[in-house]
């Protein structure tokens, strides 16, 4: 089963710059979807935004219609995967 995440205006600022402003989204269960930009512009913050580990100035955040903005990551249906690739010489 998956899930519809909805970004609906979302804003994200660090001190005096907008890092995120006005972001709205949908990505529907089964769609393919990637973030892809240069270097500092706000890709992991908007992933980080959505499983709730950076504070979010503006908008709504929804899985499946549900209200996640000030839900803590344990309960708000997300989850994080990090991988470490290594590359290995052959000598």
């Amino acid at each position: 089963m998956g899930a519809t995440i909805t970004i609906e205006n979302a804003v994200k600022r660090y001190g005096n710059d907008t890092i995120i402003n006005g972001l709205s989204l949908e990505v529907k269960p089964g769609e393919f979807f990637t973030l892809l930009g240069p270097s500092g512009c706000g890709k992991t913050t908007l992933l980080r935004m959505i499983i709730g580990f950076n504070s979010i100035e503006g908008g709504t955040f929804k899985i499946n219609d549900r209200v996640i903005n000030d839900i803590p990551p344990p309960t708000n249906g997300t989850s994080v995967w990090c991988f470490r690739t290594t590359r290995y010489s052959r000598t």
